[in-house]
């Protein structure tokens, strides 16, 4: 199974997704082992999924008949990724640009409208995360890019 974001990263993706997500509002999960989508959504997001996505262009045009117009599309990743599984050539980038290729996927996928990026990085991990001394506390960086459905 593939590494995953300690809990400080989860609870930093979360404070990203509340900037987007509106309480109570419907949201597609993009992760593999989601349900098929069914019926209409308000926002889709995704963590460690990206990275295995063989087309994400084709799964982002796909979820765009699902979601309401304006709608925000967030794709986050960590640096806690299965190097053997992940897509060609993922690895072999730094972070930012991973970033601007998850920008590109949004673009080219019709998802034009307020797209950016954030990265939340150098947060404390957990006092009792396993990793706390092997990572010398640091918490997995989170990287974010986004965009919305066009109204």
């Amino acid at each position: 199974s593939p590494p995953k974001p300690d809990a400080a990263a989860l609870r930093n993706y979360q404070s990203i997704l509340d900037r987007f997500i509106h309480p109570g509002g419907r949201v597609l999960d993009l992760s593999p082992d989601s349900e098929r989508p069914n019926g209409t959504y308000d926002a889709a997001a995704s963590l460690c999924a990206l990275e295995y996505m063989d087309r994400p262009v084709d799964i982002l045009r796909y979820i765009d008949h699902f979601l309401e117009p304006g709608a925000p599309v967030v794709l986050a990743f960590t640096d806690c990724f299965d190097q053997k599984r992940a897509i060609r050539g993922w690895g072999g980038l730094h972070p930012f640009e991973r970033m601007g290729l998850a920008l590109e996927y949004l673009r080219m996928a019709g998802f034009t409208e307020g797209l950016g990026t954030i990265s939340m990085r150098n947060d404390w991990r957990d006092r009792d995360d396993p990793a706390f001394l092997e990572t010398k506390g640091v918490s997995a960086p989170v990287f974010v890019a986004y965009g919305h459905k066009p109204k």
